[in-house]
């Protein structure tokens, strides 16, 4: 896949990486298992089409030209990165990366895509040596020709690399820029059409008008200083005016369940809702099955942050696993993966790595609305948790139903109401682990002097469980979290 990035320079700390950089197709990938510690090669498929010219271009402009499909769950997602010499420290901050993919030509680049190194942080503008000159192109070379019979197209990922999870405003700004990229290219292929009758060429100047404009907006938002909680940002361009309000307390936290929360609302009962919950409470190793990777990133990224902010998940994190490495899966940690494919294929894939699997292994399958487990004990107080939740969730079916979209899916079109009710739905849960993890520290004060041993204090608490609660309790104080 062709990427355009906003590509780490790892000694860099400022809002987001600086260097736009187009990258070439790869056939190979080097990933480390976290189970053997050994870095092993990764096969990448790419996805080329073929499509035959008409003498309307009929079939390659709809392809090129529907923009419909850009903003769809499918082709917008996000993933997550740790340096590799990090893998076991939890201090070490992620790296989010934040994904658009769209249909293009093979042949040709983005307007705004040059091979950049670096970015003078100073200055307003691109440098001179970037901007494009009176009569050169940002086209590459060499061009498709009328008389040519087919066209190459293939995916192509516009990605936004930062240390922060600010989604919302990173997808806007890709949405703007490939949107601002369709309206330039459309008044080029006019312009061109009309030049050739005339003999006159008229490209260089709408495509040097977009690259101008689009490096210069890559490097606002470059400048840009790290937002304290409760501060706003602004990002501003002509028909673009951005205003992101950071969160208070925990940032990472609540911009991450601000974006995957609502997904996993609408594809999960109370019930299977409930008992995700659980799944994370116990450090489960959690498998995500599903084929659209906005929906399986949104919710690989939202899961493990469900126990947030009282407790933290220190078990790995990989939203999107490839078909080559699914061995990670046998790795002896918790974990939440995502497997970009349904529930029977993955199982078949990996008896054909020979990946072994735990007995206890969740999976989740947002598809079919099944969270799939041999034993998740209730957690206490279950019942009147579910009602809780329930009395709020019966209000977002109706909004569902009524606002049933194609990009319904896509967390940047949540309805104002829905957010409100989401967030409802959050607080009731955070409003039980409140409760929960109170009564539990009370008691493991009573029973946890200084010296006393763990097995002792382990022992004393399961003694005061009600006998319901005791399996799930046994489970809890097994788990790092707790301790």
């Amino acid at each position: 896949m062709t990427v355009l990035c906003v590509s780490p320079k790892l000694n860099i700390p400022h809002f987001c990486f600086p260097c736009v950089r187009a990258l070439t197709r790869k056939t190979t990938e080097r990933s480390r298992n976290p189970a053997s510690g050994k870095t092993r090669r990764i096969r990448t498929r790419v996805p080329v089409r073929t499509v035959r010219r008409t003498p309307s271009n009929s079939n390659l402009n709809t392809i090129l030209y529907a923009q419909s499909s850009m903003h769809a769950a499918e082709n917008s997602f996000v993933f997550r990165l740790k340096p590799s010499s990090a893998d076991h420290d939890v201090s070490t901050p992620a790296i989010y990366v934040t994904c658009v993919t769209k249909l293009e030509r093979v042949d040709q680049l983005p307007s705004f895509a040059q091979p950049i190194d670096e970015y003078p942080v100073g200055s307003e503008d691109p440098p001179a040596d970037l901007t494009p000159q009176r009569g050169e192109t940002t086209k590459p070379k060499p061009e498709l020709t009328d008389q040519t019979a087919h066209v190459s197209v293939a995916p192509r990922c516009y990605c936004i690399v930062s240390r922060l999870p600010f989604f919302e405003l990173f997808f806007s700004l890709l949405y703007y820029i490939l949107e601002q990229e369709h309206i330039h290219r459309l008044e080029t292929d006019f312009k061109l059409r009309e030049s050739t009758e005339s003999g006159e060429s008229g490209e260089e100047s709408f495509l040097d008008t977009v690259s101008h404009s689009t490096l210069k907006l890559l490097l606002k938002l470059y400048k840009l200083p790290v937002p304290f909680p409760g501060e706003s940002i602004q990002l501003s361009t002509s028909g673009l005016p951005i205003e992101f309000l950071c969160p208070k307390g925990d940032v990472e936290g609540k911009l991450i369940i601000r974006w995957g929360f609502p997904v996993l609302l609408r594809l999960f009962s109370v019930n299977n809702l409930v008992d995700i919950f659980i799944a994370v409470l116990l450090e489960k190793q959690i498998v995500v099955c599903c084929h659209n990777l906005g929906i399986l990133s949104a919710l690989c990224m939202t899961i493990p942050y469900l126990v947030r902010p009282e407790l933290s998940w220190d078990g790995l994190i990989i939203p999107i696993v490839p078909f080559d490495a699914y061995e990670y899966l046998g790795a002896p940690v918790p974990y939440v993966m995502g497997l970009a494919e349904d529930i029977g294929a993955a199982r078949v894939r990996l008896r054909t790595q020979d990946v072994l699997l735990r007995q206890d292994v969740v999976f989740v399958n947002p598809t079919e609305n099944q969270v799939l487990s041999p034993s998740l004990p209730p957690i206490p107080e279950i019942e009147r948790l579910k009602s809780n939740l329930k009395a709020y969730h019966t209000q977002l079916k109706t909004i569902y139903e009524r606002d049933n979209q194609d990009n319904m899916l896509n967390p940047l079109y949540a309805s104002t109401k829905e957010r409100q009710i989401t967030t409802k739905i959050y607080l009731a849960l955070q409003k039980y682990k409140t409760w929960f993890l109170g009564r539990v520290r009370d008691h493991y004060g009573s029973f946890a002097p200084h010296g006393t041993p763990e097995s002792s204090v382990r022992a004393a608490l399961l003694d005061v469980a009600a006998p319901q609660n005791r399996a799930f309790m046994a489970a809890f104080l097994d788990t790092q979290m707790f301790w």
